[in-house]
């Protein structure tokens, strides 16, 4: 590895501009073409998908299904995909939404997965930390699906750590960059760290975000800012190298 450079804070310089940073939820992926999920049987109508989101907040800044020719169906053996933004809710083909929960869902997801349906994940994270709790995501549909014997191929990440975001990401925002100006900032080895190691560009790792509790717990010796031994054992875990270790980002 590269040694793992560490340093408390880390922070921008003054004056740096806003195009210096693009926020991980930014919906790039939803100018991805899905084409590759084909039409609907024979070609004679839209393709459906079951869309599994977050309330009004995703209707109204997620992916314009009707620009893209697809409808919503809440039925299984009608749909053709699978997309996921969240998890507790699923929209209606009324374009109502319904509240559901786990149960509910891994019922849909075992019948999707039954009839092997491409599934897109808009957000890949597994967990994500907020306060002192690790909430779970909606990559971990993602990893229920293929436990319910959906073929890897046929899930995509449409995130991190998949190359794609990063490309759509220097064709729309850093086109006039080169890779060696631009870092990712990121709290999670899995996704932020490793995405960027296999984009091949530098990377900031923050260790009090959702490995924490495994770097930075009560028995580390108080000249220590981060457990060393764990961090690269996570490391290597994730197949993740970071160039630069980090407590805080700031701007």
């Amino acid at each position: 590895g590269r040694g793992h450079v560490a340093q408390r804070v880390l922070a921008l310089p003054p004056g740096a501009s806003d195009e210096a940073l693009l926020p991980a939820d930014h919906p790039l992926w939803s100018d991805l073409d899905v084409g590759e999920l084909g039409d609907g049987p024979g070609g004679k109508r839209r393709r459906r998908c079951l869309h599994l989101l977050w309330k009004e907040h995703d209707k109204t800044n997620g992916i314009d299904l009707e620009a893209l020719e697809i409808d919503v169906t809440a039925d299984p053996a009608e749909a053709d995909f699978v997309l996921v933004h969240w998890f507790d809710t699923v929209a209606q083909e009324d374009g109502s939404l319904r509240r559901v929960g786990g149960e509910e869902i891994t019922e849909l997801l075992r019948q999707c997965a039954g009839r092997g349906l491409p599934m897109l994940v808009a957000n890949p994270d597994i967990v994500a930390h907020k306060g002192d709790k690790l909430l779970p995501m909606p990559g971990s549909l993602a990893v229920e699906y293929s436990e319910l014997g959906c073929p890897a191929e046929r899930i995509h990440l449409l995130g991190k750590p998949s190359p794609i975001v990063y490309n759509l990401a220097k064709e729309k925002f850093f086109g006039h960059l080169d890779k060696s100006e631009i870092i990712a900032v990121g709290d999670s080895l899995e996704h932020d760290i490793q995405g960027a190691c296999t984009w091949e560009i530098d990377s900031a790792f923050i260790t009090t975000g959702i490995h924490c509790d495994a770097l930075q717990g009560c028995d580390i010796p108080e000249d220590a800012w981060c457990d060393a031994e764990e961090l690269e054992r996570l490391c290597k875990e994730h197949n993740a190298d970071p160039t630069i270790c980090s407590e805080i980002f700031g701007l």
